[in-house]
Parts: C-alpha cells; sequence; structure tokens
C-alpha cells in the first residue's frame, strides 16, 4: 500500500529500505561513521499521521527517543500533517530522524542535555520514586540530607521533620512507615553541563570519575573524605544537580549493597548496586514556576475576608497562584443550599462547620506550602477583628469578597485611620449574571467611600459603579427571611474571582500606583426579563466586556477628605 513513498524515499535518499512485516519496512543508514538499523511503521494512521521511526540498534545514547527507540520526530500539536502528499511526509521524517541520530553533547549541548533526562527516567527504577523538597542548589553545593519513606516512594528535604509531613498528611504514609528507610543523601551541584558516558555500563567506577571530573576542589576534598569511608553495608544517594539553558537538571544515583561484608572503602566497592533513581521535584520554588505561578509572591500575606462564592475560588486562585500566606476570616456556617455556587461541596456541607475552617482543610491539602489560618478565635466577626486597626498592619494586602458594602466601608475607614495601610481589594457579584465588580484602594487617588459618595453632599449612595438602577431590590425567599438570597451562578462568581485574583496579583507586584476599579460586564437579558432595569452606567458600556478605570479622590469624599 506504501511502497511508492518508500520507493521515493529510496531514490531521493539513496538508501534501501524493504518490507519486512505489514507495513514495516527496514533498512541500515551510515550517521557519523556508525551503522544505523532504522524501522519505518506506516501502519499507524499514516499518511493523516507522522510515521514511526525506530532505531533497531545502536551503541550510544539518542536524543528524543525512547527506551524501545522510537523517535519523537516532531511536536504533532504545532504540524500540520499533508496527508495528500505521502511521499513528502515519509521524506521530511526521514530527514528529522537523520538529524536527531546526527546531534552530539558538542555540536547540541542543550538539547542533548535535556533529553537525557528524559532517558534517565525511563532507565530508572520503577519500584519507588524520590520526591525532593529542596531549596534551590547553591552554586558549588555539596550537601548532606537524609532521605526517608518506605519501599514506594522516598522523600527528602530541608529537614526530616518536613519530610514526614509531606508522607503523612500529602502521602498517606503511617508515622511508623516514614521512616522505614533512612539514607544518608549528597546533593552535588556540578559546575558544568556534562553528561556521565554510560557506554561501559552504569558502574560506581563511571559515576564516581564522572563526578570527579566536574565538582570543584573544595567539593572534591568532601567527595573524596566519602570515598575514603570503610563500609560494610553500602547505602547512599547522590542528587547530582546538573546546570543547563533550562534550569538545574537532577540525577539521582542510588548506590547500595544490603548483605553484610567486610569493611571496604567506599571508593574500591565494585559488587555495591548502582541504581537510576526517579527524581520529582516538589520543592515550592520549582512547582511554582513549572505550573506557571508567580513565584514573587511566595511570601507574600493576604488577608481574606468573607469565603462564600465568589471568596472561595479568590482562596484558591491565590493559593495555586504562589501566595505564600492566607488567613481566612468568616463567621458563616457552610449551607447545602449553597453548594452548587461554592468551592466546598455537599460532603463538607453536611459537617455543619465553618466556611474558612473547611476552606484551609481543603486548601492545605492540595497546596502543602500555604501557610493558611481561618483565624478561629472568639467570634469570628470581621467587625471585632478590624476594632484593632492595626491588625490590618500584619498583611500585604487585604481581601473582602463579603458583598456587605456597609462592612466593606468599615475596613476601608479601619485602613484610612492608620498609618501606611496595605492595599485594600473589594469584589462582588451583580444579580442575575449582569456582571461583577473588583476595586483596589491604594495610597493615590480616591478610596472605596469616593465610589458611594453623593457627589454634591458627601452622603452616602449606592455603588456608583453599579450596572443595575437603584431603588431595586434583588432578594429573593424560598422558605422565609432566612433564606434569602441574590440570584447569580457559579460561573459569574469564578469570573468574578478571576478578575479580581488578576487585579491582586498585580497589586502585590507594584503594577499599580492609583485606585482602580475593574468589571466584566454580562448579559443584561435574564435580569430585563425579570421586569428589572439597568443603570445609565450599564447603557453606556452594554457593548463592551471589561471595563478598568481610576478612581479620583471624590471633592466630598468622608474618608478620604476627612
Amino acid at each position: 500500500m506504501f511502497e511508492n513513498a518508500v520507493a521515493y524515499l529510496n531514490r531521493e535518499r539513496e538508501v534501501a529500505f524493504s518490507l519486512i512485516d505489514k507495513n514495516t519496512f527496514c533498512g541500515d543508514v551510515i550517521v557519523s561513521g556508525e551503522i544505523v538499523q532504522l524501522s519505518i511503521d506506516l501502519g499507524q494512521g499514516f499518511p493523516k499521521s507522522f510515521p514511526i521511526i525506530r532505531v533497531i540498534h545502536s551503541k550510544r545514547f539518542i536524543p528524543h527517543s525512547s527506551s524501545d527507540g522510537k523517535l519523537c520526530l516532531f511536536d504533532e500539536s504545532s504540524v500540520m500533517v499533508k496527508e495528500n502528499m505521502p511521499e513528502q511526509l515519509l521524506l521530511d521524517s526521514y530527514d528529522r530522524a537523520i538529524e536527531i541520530l546526527k546531534m552530539d553533547l558538542t555540536t547540541q549541548k542543550e538539547e542533548v542535555l535535556r533529553e537525557f533526562f528524559a532517558y534517565w527516567g525511563e532507565q530508572s527504577r520503577k519500584d519507588f520514586i524520590l520526591y525532593t523538597n529542596l531549596p534551590t542548589a547553591e552554586i558549588h553545593e555539596y550537601k548532606e540530607y537524609t532521605v526517608i519513606g518506605n519501599n514506594n516512594a522516598f522523600v527528602v528535604s530541608s529537614s526530616i521533620e518536613e519530610s514526614k509531613i509531606l508522607l503523612e498528611k500529602h502521602m498517606g504514609f503511617n508515622p511508623s512507615d516514614t521512616e522505614k528507610y533512612k539514607i544518608t543523601c549528597y546533593r552535588i551541584r556540578l559546575r558544568k553541563s556534562s553528561l556521565p558516558k554510560l557506554d561501559g555500563g552504569f558502574t560506581w567506577k563511571n559515576i564516581r570519575n564522572y563526578i570527579l571530573d566536574n565538582i570543584t576542589s573544595s567539593q572534591k576534598r568532601r567527595f573524596n573524605q566519602m570515598l575514603s569511608e570503610h563500609c560494610s553495608i553500602v547505602n547512599r544517594m547522590l542528587i547530582l544537580v546538573i546546570p543547563s539553558l533550562y534550569g538545574d537538571q537532577y540525577a539521582c544515583i542510588w548506590m547500595h549493597r544490603n548483605r553484610y561484608k567486610k569493611k571496604q572503602v567506599l571508593r574500591n566497592i565494585s559488587d555495591c548496586r548502582i541504581d537510576a533513581v526517579t527524581t520529582i521535584r516538589i520543592d515550592p520554588q520549582y512547582m511554582l514556576v513549572r505550573g506557571g505561578a508567580d513565584n514573587s509572591i511566595l511570601k507574600k500575606s493576604v488577608l481574606l475576608i468573607g469565603c462564600g462564592s465568589v471568596g472561595g475560588f479568590v482562596a484558591e486562585n491565590l493559593c495555586q497562584c504562589g501566595i505564600g500566606s492566607l488567613d481566612i476570616l468568616d463567621k458563616e456556617r457552610l449551607s447545602t443550599d449553597n453548594v452548587h455556587r461554592h468551592i466546598l461541596g455537599f460532603n463538607d456541607a453536611v459537617t455543619g462547620q465553618y466556611k474558612s475552617d473547611l476552606l484551609k482543610q481543603q486548601l492545605e491539602s492540595r497546596f502543602p506550602y500555604v501557610d493558611i489560618d481561618s483565624l478561629s478565635f472568639a467570634d469570628r466577626t470581621a467587625e471585632g477583628f478590624i476594632k484593632d486597626p492595626n491588625n490590618l498592619l500584619n498583611y500585604d494586602l487585604i481581601v473582602s469578597a463579603t458583598g456587605n458594602p456597609s462592612l466593606d466601608l468599615d475596613i476601608n475607614d479601619a485602613l484610612h485611620g492608620i498609618e501606611d495601610p496595605p492595599p485594600f481589594v473589594v469584589c462582588f457579584n451583580e444579580p442575575y449574571g449582569i456582571g461583577g465588580h473588583a476595586v483596589v484602594v491604594l495610597k493615590s487617588g480616591g478610596c472605596l467611600r469616593c465610589l458611594y459618595s453623593d457627589p454634591i453632599s458627601g452622603e452616602l449612595v449606592p455603588f456608583q459603579g453599579s450596572f443595575v438602577k437603584e431603588g431595586q431590590s434583588f432578594s429573593k425567599y424560598i422558605s422565609g427571611c432566612s433564606s434569602a438570597f441574590v440570584e447569580y451562578s457559579v460561573l459569574d462568581s469564578q469570573q468574578t474571582a478571576i478578575m479580581a485574583s488578576r487585579l491582586i496579583l498585580d497589586v502585590l507586584n507594584g503594577k499599580y500606583e492609583q485606585t482602580r476599579l475593574v468589571s466584566w460586564i454580562g448579559s443584561a437579558d435574564k435580569l430585563r426579563y425579570k421586569g428589572f432595569q439597568t443603570s445609565d452606567y450599564y447603557n453606556e458600556y452594554e457593548e463592551k466586556s471589561f471595563i478598568s478605570r481610576n478612581i479620583s479622590c471624590a471633592k466630598w469624599c468622608r474618608t478620604c477628605r476627612n
């Protein structure tokens, strides 16, 4: 079926691939003086997808290849496959295979180095994993740590206590299992990008010489001290940190000999087992960058007041984005009738616990490096907390997602009564999906009350950025006053939370200098269908989807104008 495409390849590249099985062709090529045998499989969707090209035999490490020799030719998500040109598709794929086979450490050092660690993972033992929770390696580092765990997983942290917390709270280990194995570990950062030559086998001699060739004199002294130790039972792990353009790469080696033998110098032990170990970094510095989070806010502290429909999603967003410390204040318990627009679910609601405690438990289980406090003191009220405004000075930013304008204005006044207050962000939904708002109050510009002040008298008026006409009541009742609620969906809350979270990150990173109002604009169809009216402000911006504008100090504002 594909003979024409293979014949075209043989003619154009002067090779001799022949059919050896149904849709599979085999042939020899000469690459850098080495005869390499390749197979080309055209039966896996070709020509709608790329052919599968495998290296049958080679004596060296080949980048972009899996353990069974399959070459990763292209990123198929970003390349258009020309299925109507099978001959050219096969030719391009073959050329890419040859290009990969020609790669070496001297001409394409960084790409080969990056691929080596994918290869390393495939060569590693499959029965356990080493999770590393260590700070960023220092230049020329040589440090000793302790690995703990059991048969399935090991963890190494700056302290054994940190490792125990991860094993017990997040990996389901029983306390008695956490130290079943206790292994001395050395993390050594090499001075340059280089790869071990494993042509002679994966032996302690090869690894030892590779390390000695790539460390500084001070590191070498400490390494030689270890090599001079007399051991009867060998059990060491070495984490080699190899610098590259893509960041530090980890390669872990476990050298062990569990049976007792006469003591020998570690340098000369030849019968210990050397295993490559799959290493997964779980330190926050690496995980934040890898997950697209903001490493710059790892040391920032935020107070979130109100963790209801909007606040719960704000809390989750901040944890995912890398916030280091989050305090949550909410006096309400989670009720079952609210779970369809809350980040917490039915199983949480039936416990009858406070929202803040439940949210703390969930976020801590998912994000182990965030310091979360639910502020479970006497009455859990924001009113009680801001009686001493100095409590607010412990944070880099204050967020209110209560949806209660009177409380928000009280917090605004408390912040304006202290010297050098932190930024204050207020976020809330409007009814029936018509929109949502987030206000950040900064030192320059107006304050929150400016958006609630009559421009002539300074008296309090409804929110001046509202999308609904004033004087309308949107509360709905199902079973009496205790069940009153304003109708909006979880999608509205998520959209407001995302907008507010982006604003919070920008503020923490110093992007804004003046008080600002940002709003997303939704459809008014449902609101109007229910018989309600939109505001002139909404009518002016209805065709837009987003508004962002600075807020100046209102002339008669009784807070920032005193």
